[in-house]
């Protein structure tokens, strides 16, 4: 086998390698928050109080490692975990409140109409800090230096190709 071939079939191995470690990525860090952002848009569309904790009890269980601001650039507020987490944490507390109050009650439609939205709003911003998550700073030297090495075997490769 000559030198450029073997460049060649390093450099697909190193592009293997890689769409390897970019599934495990998404697999290990953002689909589980993914998965979370699901449970409160399930929250958003329960029927009850009771079945809107609980749909967002089981995001904030997803939610619980989560800290700070996985956006590194143009970080804002609507991106920081904690806050997303002290705002899910306050609307279930409110939905414990007013799942104690009669279903026709108009305190309790005006509560539950109050709690969707914030569960909407909630969802857009866990979305957003979930794709930010992928797009941490690490992950984005990582994909730099496997682009450049691997172009640097394929230049290599092409260039020394005899047959």
């Amino acid at each position: 086998m000559s030198i450029g071939k073997a460049f060649v079939a390093v450099a697909v191995f190193i592009a293997v390698l890689g769409i390897i470690i970019v599934w495990n990525n998404y697999n290990v860090n953002v689909y589980p928050l993914k998965q979370g952002v699901a449970w409160i848009d399930r929250a958003k569309v329960g029927g009850s109080a009771n079945e809107m904790i609980e749909y967002g009890q089981k995001a904030q269980e997803i939610f619980k490692y989560e800290r700070g601001n996985p956006a590194w650039w143009y970080a804002t507020d609507t991106t920081n975990w904690d806050l997303i987490k002290k705002d899910l944490a306050s609307n279930i507390k409110n939905l414990e409140k007013i799942s104690e109050l009669s279903s026709s009650d108009e305190a309790y439609q005006q509560g539950m109409d109050v709690a969707k939205d914030k569960f909407s709003r909630l969802k857009e911003q866990a979305d957003s800090a979930a794709d930010w998550t992928f797009n941490s700073g690490l992950n984005v030297v990582i994909t730099a230096v496997f682009s450049l090495v691997f172009m640097a075997m394929l230049i290599v490769g092409v260039t020394t190709w005899d047959d």
